[in-house]
């Protein structure tokens, strides 16, 4: 999650973050809104970042994603190469429908949604 959209959602800014990789997923555009989907798929991996976050920062993020996403366990590549046991928000069920396969565009969500985003 990106550092203002975690601080719009929880009050606080994150704690440390740190690069990390999430192999076996794919982070695909959404048809008819500005975030990503993330969905289980082999041969493909998605970049992010990983960060520690206490019980009322998770309840106000699982607030947040809502129905959009559930929560799954998962094992993330740090960028030093370590191997971490992680949670990550899953596009759910009831909207993958709305996967694009599209590459999701994060530097097109800084310069025109982001905005927007943290302002509604």
């Amino acid at each position: 999650m990106h550092p203002p959209v975690f601080e719009k959602v929880t009050g606080n800014k994150p704690g440390e973050m740190r690069k990390a990789r999430l192999p076996g997923f794919q982070r695909s555009r959404l048809e008819g809104v500005t975030f990503p989907g993330i969905v289980p798929s082999t041969g493909h991996s998605t970049d992010g970042l990983l960060v520690a976050v206490d019980g009322d920062a998770l309840s106000l993020l699982d607030a947040f994603e809502g129905s959009w996403y559930d929560r799954a366990p998962v094992v993330v590549e740090a960028g030093d190469g370590q191997a971490i046991c992680a949670e990550v928000y899953v596009t759910s069920q009831v909207v993958r429908h709305l996967i694009t396969g599209e590459p999701w565009d994060f530097k097109n969500f800084l310069s025109v949604d982001l905005h927007s985003f943290l302002n509604d």
